[in-house]
């Protein structure tokens, strides 16, 4: 893998300008501490979690619906053919080969 000189520099100055903690030492991180609330900032608190049990506004009003009673499925009577039947055809007979071969195989 291969890197362009542009990319190795900014590796390079990258690592050389990263602040390194010394052992023992605490770092102090103020920047990153979270603003307080401010009620004009858009924002709003999250709402603490409430199930819908506990609001007396709501009906009663079970988790899963009460089950349905077992419905059969319809009956539908068998479709008529649309064609009539095709007449039978009897088999064509077999020629003195065939048959002496049939008769080798039968017994």
């Amino acid at each position: 893998m291969k890197l362009s000189a542009v990319t190795l520099l900014a590796l390079s100055s990258g690592a050389v300008s990263a602040p390194v903690a010394e052992p023992g030492r605490e770092i102090s991180y103020h920047e990153y501490k979270p603003k307080p609330y401010d009620p004009g900032c858009g924002i709003e608190k999250p709402k603490p979690h409430k199930p819908w049990e506990n609001y007396p506004s709501q009906p009663e009003k079970p988790h899963y619906p009460p089950p349905k009673p077992h419905k059969p499925e319809p009956w539908h009577p068998k479709p008529e053919p649309h064609y009539p039947p095709k007449p039978h055809k009897p088999k064509p007979p077999l020629s003195s080969s065939q048959a002496s071969q049939t008769r080798a195989l039968a017994s």
